[in-house]
């Protein structure tokens, strides 16, 4: 079993990588025609990934995730998300979401 203690060392590592490199700092989605969602809350580390060349980027309220960008909430962490119908989606510590058509 690991301990709180260790994971929430790594949440804080993914986050620390993610602040020194201003190069993954980009909001996921700009150029996709039609978004397939848009974060609309989250609590804790996020950690985007576009569909072109899996490139880590960070995310933040309001950015829109194109069909093939992926999304993984990181322990002690959670999001909201809407659909382009106005669904909302709400996602817990260790998932890992795929954007589809």
């Amino acid at each position: 079993m690991v301990s709180w203690r260790r994971s929430l060392h790594v949440a804080l590592a993914l986050s620390a990588v993610i602040l020194c490199f201003p190069a993954l700092a980009q909001s996921p989605g700009p150029g996709c025609e039609s978004w397939a969602a848009r974060l609309i809350s989250y609590q804790g580390t996020l950690i985007g990934r576009r569909a072109s060349g899996m490139q880590l980027v960070s995310v933040s309220v309001n950015d829109t995730f194109c069909v093939g960008d992926v999304l993984e909430i990181g322990a002690y962490s959670r999001a909201a998300i809407q659909l382009p119908d106005q669904t909302v989606v709400r996602l817990d510590q260790g998932t890992i979401v795929t954007f589809a058509a």
